[in-house]
């Protein structure tokens, strides 16, 4: 997803004038997130002869039942082991060349980086896989990001985290989802080979709150999403 970690990898890139291009072929050229939904709704219930709701019902959405609403508006069965993922392409591998004396004698050492950009987003069961990216979008609507984080000599970062304001709607014939949440964003760093690093993050929607139709009505949810690494591809 778009995070502040993207512009960051932009300006450390900009500042390192010992960064240049890696040859990457045989390296991982994306970065996969398991996307999880976990949603309360609350939808009107019986309508009173005043015209307001004398009761309210409440469901819940997860994950599956995202995946199957999907599945129909694709017309695809999916399996209860179907994913919904994130794949973040790696859209290029940058060298950090680190040069260091000691007791006269100098070393020269590389350290390879790679960082995600956009995701697309496909479900998967099994070898079944089918990219959905047109029913899912995001938005960031804060404009600052409140960063911390701790950067190594070698010009990796240990420990990262951001804080944004981020909206999400996931949507399709059966099935519409949208608001707005609290993200934390934290880094992963996954180790490609001695010396080559993956840093991306993992994001956690929390105080989710919006709006959302379906089959059983129309209603205001709350809840949580996570994007949470799964693997590199």
């Amino acid at each position: 997803m778009l995070k502040p970690l993207f512009f960051l990898t932009l300006l450390l890139e900009t500042l390192s004038l010992t960064a240049r291009a890696a040859t990457a072929a045989s390296w991982p050229s994306n970065f996969v997130q398991n996307i999880s939904v976990q949603f309360r709704v609350v939808i009107p219930g019986v309508t009173a002869s005043n015209g307001l709701s004398a009761t309210v019902n409440k469901l819940s959405i997860d994950t599956k039942q995202t995946i199957q609403a999907i599945g129909l508006a694709t017309t695809n069965t999916f399996s209860s082991e179907a994913q919904l993922v994130g794949v973040e392409r790696i859209y290029y591998y940058y060298t950090n060349i680190v040069v260091t004396t000691n007791k006269g004698k100098v070393m020269t050492n590389n350290y390879v980086y790679g960082s995600p950009g956009y995701p697309a987003f496909q479900i998967r069961d099994g070898k079944k896989v089918v990219d959905v990216t047109k029913f899912i979008t995001f938005t960031t609507l804060s404009t600052s990001y409140p960063t911390s984080f701790i950067k190594n000599p070698q010009g990796g970062y240990p420990s990262y985290k951001s804080y944004s304001i981020q909206s999400i709607a996931i949507s399709n014939a059966f099935l519409t989802l949208s608001g707005q949440a609290f993200v934390e964003t934290d880094v992963v760093n996954v180790t490609v080979a001695p010396g080559v690093v993956v840093w991306a993050t993992d994001d956690y929607w929390t105080s989710f709150t919006g709006t959302a139709a379906s089959s059983e009505g129309s209603g205001v949810l709350q809840g949580v999403l996570t994007g949470t690494y799964l693997r590199l591809e």
